[in-house]
Order: C-alpha cells, then sequence, then structure tokens
C-alpha cells in the first residue's frame, strides 16, 4: 500500500513442503546435483498443459514433470543455457532449486 503497487505471495504449510520433497521425481538427480533440480510453485495449481509447454522447449538434458499441483524441473545442462525458463509463462510462479526446498522443509517441520 506504502509504494502504491500491489505484492502478490506464494504461501504453503509445512505439511506441504514435506509433500513436495516426497513426491520428487528427480530423485537421483537431487543428490548428483541439487542445483539444476527446480521446484515449481505457483498461485494457481500446475496443469498438465503447462508440462506439454515447458517440455516443447526443453533440451535433450531437460526434463519437466508435474506432482500435485507443482512443477519440477530437471535443467540437464544448467538452468543458465536453457530455453525452457523456470516456470510456465502465465501466473505467478516461484522456483526454488532442491536444496532450498530441503532447508525449508527442515525449517518450518
Amino acid at each position: 500500500d506504502h509504494f502504491g503497487f500491489a505484492v502478490d505471495v506464494v504461501v504453503r504449510s509445512a505439511a506441504q513442503w514435506r509433500g513436495y520433497l516426497d513426491a520428487n521425481p528427480f530423485v537421483e538427480e537431487s543428490e548428483q546435483t541439487p542445483n539444476l533440480v527446480m521446484l515449481c510453485i505457483g498461485k494457481q495449481p500446475a496443469r498438465d498443459d503447462h508440462v506439454t509447454a515447458l517440455q516443447a522447449r526443453a533440451s535433450e538434458n531437460e526434463r519437466v514433470a508435474r506432482r500435485g499441483e507443482a512443477l519440477w524441473l530437471y535443467f540437464g545442462d544448467g538452468a543458465g543455457r536453457s530455453k525452457m525458463g523456470v516456470g510456465p509463462s502465465t501466473g505467478i510462479w516461484t522456483s526454488r532449486n532442491v536444496r532450498t526446498v530441503r532447508s525449508l522443509a527442515e525449517m518450518v517441520g
């Protein structure tokens, strides 16, 4: 209000953070290269068409998976080189690498 604009916020419960970790489809990649595995959560739940759109832009070494309301991305060649991006191009999204997801789950649990 002070600066005259709205700020979108994405909030999740402690149980949801633990659930994200349990649903991680890239467990092996998370152990080997945790900085290349990202969780994307949004104000609206992820949909299958988000997966399709991201996978269409993905390189041979990148993968996308939807688990419930969240998307998981694996940037096999690094996120900085990716044409995939860090989330769907519609809506409000935030992304965190798997190390941060682990830390957040520990902090709230």
